[in-house]
Parts: C-alpha cells; structure tokens; sequence
C-alpha cells in the first residue's frame, strides 16, 4: 500500500485475490468499529485497458454500493489502518512510523 493509501482500492483487490485470510481479517477489524460494513465493492470501471477502481463498500443493509467520501474520516483512518496492520507480512514495510494515529478515531477503536 503505498504511504498515502491513494492505492487502497487496487490493495485491496490484490488482497482478495491473493491473500483471502489476511481480506477477511481485514474485513473483520472493520466490522468491530463499523458494523453497518459488510463489505468493499472492488470492481473496475471503464474500457479494457483504461479500467479505474474506486474504493466503495457494502452497507450491510443496502445492496448499492456507497463512495468511500460517504465514510466518517474516523471509520476511513480506521480502514486504513488495518490495512496497513493486517496485510501479508511480504508486503509489510520494514518501518512504519505513524504520528499520533489514534486522534480522529472513535474511542471504542
């Protein structure tokens, strides 16, 4: 994942793809401070060979699939950091150095 989560989406998809154990674990520390997440909607978009991905998710009451702007900034570092804790060890930086990561989220987290 690059350092500033702008290919979070296509990380994802990678992860599903590859590393189904860790997507869930992923999926699952989501859910402990989000529950109305189901899931990420990780489909791309456009022509072949010119395809975009944008992050979206899953409300677990809804079938549509939402913006990730549509997420609280508390629930959005949430996500991100339980990407950046949970992925494959192969693909974990050596160092990781965060500048006080609990401001902005919510206390249960």
């Amino acid at each position: 994942m690059d350092a500033d989560a702008s290919n979070l989406a296509p990380f994802l998809l990678y992860l599903r793809k590859h590393f189904s154990t860790r997507y869930q674990e992923i999926i699952s520390a989501i859910k402990t401070v989000a529950p109305f997440f189901h899931d990420f909607y990780l489909e791309p978009r456009g022509e072949k060979g010119d395809e975009s991905l944008l992050l979206r998710w899953i409300h677990i009451d809804y079938d549509t699939p939402f913006s990730a702007n549509q997420l609280s900034d508390g629930t959005a570092l949430f996500i991100c950091l339980a990407v950046l804790f949970l992925q494959p060890i192969i693909s974990q930086p050596k160092t990781i150095v965060l500048d006080e990561p609990e401001l902005g989220l919510h206390p249960a987290a």
